[in-house]
């Protein structure tokens, strides 16, 4: 099996055993430098980079043992792996070897392919060692890049969230690199405790670095984990906080979440491409907000859908009913977020609660309706309160009383998009 090009060196002062060694190293696609001494090991070290090292213990000028203790004090190898190569099976020879620092132990005479399964174990455990975030102790570039290598060439249903901090310059700035650490470890326990209760056992947390984290997982876990993990790092972040600092603006989430539930990935570019354009969505919405890519599908129409309601169960229901249908959904929690939203993109149709934070919905959909820009944007209005000859004073398209029939409301979009409504919704309304 040909592997990465790694360059490992053979320390082996008998010929025939390195022309063996290499020959075995080479054949697995590895590249092979030779030394016959220790002394020429510690030359060959200053000359580039070494990936793994293969020593023989019993060399003439210095042996094998002194050869680590000095690898292992150079800064350029301290973190290389070596294994000990040895006619001796003794338990103090492994011993001594263990504890000056090298990481496995192989007895001549070796089975090749048990070597080369160790020489690509600790390959795979150092570049993973390396790949980890030395802040969060997460997996790095190198495992979520492997990680999405894997998921891009299987026909398995995954998720990729890409989460981002909004505002965390600012509070880096206000507070000092130390507690914008603080809170770059607070997000990645937040992120692996809510992955215990919602995730599953193989899923992956990495951190990319800085304030970038990403998450894979399956899809039926994605609303779940991306309500909790926002909900959760609100509320504990505010600990970290000084009194007084009411004026600097909270740090938020942004979630990006790719599926491969409608689109097949070529490769993980794609599926990085993917959650680079959503996060971007994502950010440009006020507050905490995640963003799920959906299906155009003739159902429909590909239309976009801007939600603005502050009860969260509330919003998650309509997110997954409506994107089942291939609406592109926006979900914002208060007023001046629906604002910012609008900005950047006008939707289709806007759903709205009557009761909001700040300014309630009969104001911002008479604003809506007074706008010639916005005026022809329906809007179904939603309340648990006998409501609905005020919100059609207020401009208001439709209105349906909380708790809604979701067939009903689905039919009650599609008939203010000018869509064809799905059978069952039409059923519904009979």
């Amino acid at each position: 099996m040909k592997t990465e090009q790694k360059r490992i060196m053979v320390v082996e002062d008998n010929r025939l055993a390195a022309t063996f060694l290499g020959d075995i190293l080479e054949q697995a696609g590895y590249f092979v430098l030779k030394a016959e001494s220790g002394l020429e090991a510690l030359r060959l070290v200053q000359q580039g980079k070494i990936d793994l090292v293969l020593l023989d213990i019993v060399m003439p000028d210095m042996d094998g043992y002194e050869v680590v203790r000095q690898l292992r004090n150079d800064t350029r190898t301290n973190n290389t792996p070596i294994i000990l190569l040895s006619s001796h099976q003794g338990t103090a020879e492994k011993v001594k070897g263990f504890e000056l620092g090298a990481d496995d132990y192989v007895t001549k005479p070796f089975v090749p392919a048990e070597l080369l399964a160790r020489v690509m174990a600790h390959l795979r455990r150092s570049r993973l060692t390396l790949s980890s975030s030395p802040l969060t102790g997460l997996p790095g570039n190198a495992s979520i890049e492997d990680e999405l290598i894997q998921k891009a060439g299987s026909s398995q249903p995954f998720a990729v969230l890409y989460i981002d901090m909004d505002n965390f310059k600012a509070f880096n700035d206000a507070y000092g690199f130390l507690q914008g650490d603080e809170m770059i470890r607070l997000l990645a326990h937040v992120l692996q405790q809510v992955m215990k209760q919602y995730g599953n056992h193989c899923d992956l947390v990495g951190h990319i670095g800085g304030d970038d984290f990403v998450v894979v997982t399956t899809p039926a876990n994605v609303d779940n984990i991306c309500q909790q993990t926002i909900a959760q790092f609100a509320s504990l972040s505010k600990e970290l906080y000084e009194a007084g600092s009411e004026e600097l603006l909270p740090v938020t989430l942004s979630i990006a979440v790719v599926t491969n539930e409608y689109h097949q990935f070529a490769d993980h570019w794609e599926i990085a491409q993917a959650a680079a354009s959503l996060k971007q969505q994502a950010k440009s919405v006020p507050g905490n907000a995640y963003v799920r890519s959906t299906p155009a599908t003739k159902t429909s129409g590909g239309k976009s859908v801007l939600i603005i309601d502050d009860d969260r169960l509330v919003s998650a229901v309509l997110q997954a009913n409506f994107e089942q249908k291939g609406y592109n959904i926006v979900m914002v929690n208060s007023v001046l977020a629906a604002v910012h939203s609008m900005r950047t993109q006008q939707p289709d149709l806007v759903i709205l609660d009557v009761i909001l934070p700040g300014t309630s919905g009969f104001a911002f959909c008479r604003r809506l309706k007074a706008n010639p820009g916005t005026k022809h944007i329906p809007v179904l209005m939603v309340s648990s309160t006998a409501a609905e000859e005020q919100a059609l004073e207020a401009g208001a398209d439709a209105f349906l009383a909380k708790p809604f029939n979701m067939k009903l409301l689905l039919h009650t979009a599609a008939q203010l998009l000018h869509i064809p409504a799905p059978m069952e919704a039409q059923e519904s309304s009979d």
